[in-house]
């Protein structure tokens, strides 16, 4: 029936003991970090692995707390050393948070928040479509017609080049759209 449990030997996916774990806000993902000091994120089914990735360059100690932003980046925090955001393709970024005494991660569907003493942070993942259209040296349509658009703005003639480029290309619908959208 729908209730069943089953038993999943998932060592072959997570390859050390678990010392903490967070689901993922819509519970399609579970993200777990290991006493080797890697982060993995796995399917709740246990049947795909998303990503593992090594924090053990930065600390070899498990983080003082690990929460999911939005439902595909996970924020881990690790006193004196800062926050450390993991996308779904391994990107990351850190944001030092040294000197705080107090730093608690709260979640949220699209974000997370990072609260200290002294200040309120919001913490998101650049949308797909914004990364496409403003990833430098992109050339996306939707990028293109940006540029176009900038020319156009700043009364170059290499405007209406760049705009028939993009028309002749088919591309243009889809463009606007990405535009939009981001």
């Amino acid at each position: 029936g729908t209730g069943d449990i089953m038993d999943v030997d998932c060592r072959a996916r997570i390859l050390s003991p678990i010392v903490d774990m967070s689901f993922a806000p819509n519970g399609r993902f579970l993200a777990c970090f290991t006493q080797s000091s890697v982060l993995t994120v796995i399917s709740t089914s246990f049947e795909t692995k998303v990503l593992d990735f090594d924090t053990s360059e930065g600390s070899s100690s498990p983080p003082a707390d690990m929460k999911w932003c939005g439902e595909d980046s996970v924020v881990l925090h690790w006193k004196n050393l800062g926050v450390l955001m993991v996308g779904p393709y391994g990107d990351w970024l850190r944001f030092p948070f040294e000197y705080t005494d107090n730093l608690h991660i709260l979640p949220e569907i699209d974000c997370c928040r990072v609260v200290t003493d002294s200040s309120l942070e919001i913490l998101q993942r650049v949308p797909p479509a914004t990364a496409l259209l403003l990833r430098i040296g992109s050339i996306e349509p939707s990028a293109m017609l940006l540029d176009a658009c900038d020319a156009f703005e700043a009364g170059s003639p290499s405007s209406d080049e760049a705009a028939r480029a993009i028309t002749k290309t088919g591309m243009l619908v889809n463009a606007i759209e990405t535009c939009t959208e981001a």
